[in-house]
């Protein structure tokens, strides 16, 4: 059982220092969506930026192109 607000034991995060230092790992500008993402999300994001740096930005491909076969 919990008691109280499940975070609250939580340490704080310091979401302008994240920024930073992605900005200093991945060196282009991070957006506040990634930051999040990456505070979620640690490990999904860094799989997520090795996919951008390896293959660009795919989200403007369209959808029936991108999951069909060639």
């Amino acid at each position: 059982r919990i008691e109280g607000r499940p975070g609250a034991s939580m340490p704080s995060l310091d979401l302008v220092k994240l920024k930073s230092e992605l900005t200093a790992k991945y060196g282009h500008d991070i957006r506040d969506v990634d930051v999040i993402s990456a505070a979620l999300y640690p490990k999904v994001f860094e799989e997520y930026m090795k996919a951008v740096e390896d293959y660009g930005n795919v989200s403007i491909i369209p959808t029936c192109y991108f999951i069909s076969k060639p």
